[in-house]
């Protein structure tokens, strides 16, 4: 059965554990990058740009584009400071 054909109850009651398990997900995930950082599990500057110049969406011909990182940034409505500190996270995670 597709989603839509549940029965609308059954339908919400999945839409709101899967909302729940996406919040812990979040929040066990910042608890242990911070759990992390106190310990002095920090992901080096150059292990970011390093992660962040192979994102492939990001490139062209094989080399970094800083205008497809600005337009992606700009898209999702982040900077690259929030951008950098999630992949710090999933270095360190």
């Amino acid at each position: 059965l597709q989603f839509d054909q549940f029965p609308e109850a059954q339908r919400r009651a999945f839409s709101q554990e899967m909302r729940r398990e996406a919040l812990e997900r979040l929040i066990n995930e910042e608890v242990v990058f911070q759990v992390a950082q106190k310990k002095g599990v920090l992901a080096a500057d150059g292990e970011v740009r390093d992660l962040l110049l192979q994102i492939p969406q990001f490139q062209e011909n094989g080399r970094f584009r800083r205008d497809r990182y600005q337009n992606y940034l700009s898209n999702v409505g982040m900077t690259s400071e929030e951008f950098e500190r999630r992949i710090r996270k999933q270095i360190v995670m």
